[in-house]
């Protein structure tokens, strides 16, 4: 990546958070906060503490669009077995483990969990996971200063415009997050920019404690 063009795209997401006047993107700290609210693995009523931590008065775009629905697909695999999901998530939050390895198994358990349900209802086709977004959201929600939001073609597209001499053209998790630690760095390092965000979250009474979450935004409108 280049350094300076990533500093150009800097300039123009400033001008793009000075530039409105509720910013658009507000839901995704919402989400945040109200993940961060309710979010217990330890949790006794784990199906309870799920379904609660995956709530927003503004959204739900992160977990529900169109065809796509990993939060309500995860509620089926708490039912079916909430203690081995307990396990999942416990594998996945690991930092003593490697990081690529961790989202693998997890994707893998949850086709585990998903051939489980076909046996029931053939019509369950998808666990909504395999694109990594939605794990992305489970990793930059508990551990917002490691990292990001995820969005494949963002990030091709970043990637591209950086003058990257990698551009990916797969899912690879690992270079994603060692990507992303490279440009959260140079985005704390601009002080401006530092000021607008809690000048931004101040005005929307969002929480100031996701960094990750501001990386990925930044992707997404650059």
């Amino acid at each position: 990546m280049k350094v300076h063009l990533i500093k150009e795209r800097l300039e123009k997401y400033k001008a793009h958070l000075r530039s409105v006047d509720f910013m658009d993107s507000a839901y995704k700290w919402d989400a945040y906060r109200h993940f961060k609210d309710n979010w217990d693995v330890e949790a006794l009523d784990f199906r309870s503490m799920f379904e609660k931590s995956f709530g927003s008065e503004k959204s739900l775009r992160l977990w529900k669009k169109e065809n796509y629905f990993p939060k309500e697909m995860m509620l089926r695999f708490i039912d079916n077995d909430k203690e081995f999901v307990r396990v999942m998530f416990w594998d996945l939050l690991d930092e003593s483990k490697d990081i690529e390895m961790r989202i693998d198994r997890f994707k893998l358990y949850c086709d585990e969990m998903l051939i489980r349900i076909q046996r029931e209802d053939m019509k369950a086709a998808d666990h909504f996971h395999g694109n990594y977004e939605m794990i992305f959201v489970y990793l930059c929600f508990i551990y917002p200063d490691r990292y990001c939001l995820y969005n494949f073609d963002a990030y091709r597209q970043f990637m591209v415009n950086v003058e990257s001499k990698n551009v990916p053209r797969f899912h690879s998790p690992l270079q994603y997050v060692k990507m992303m630690k490279a440009v959260r760095k140079i985005m704390e390092g601009d002080e401006e920019l530092t000021q607008i965000r809690s000048q931004v979250l101040a005005r929307e009474e969002l929480p100031a404690d996701n960094v990750g979450i501001w990386v990925g935004d930044f992707l997404d409108i650059v």
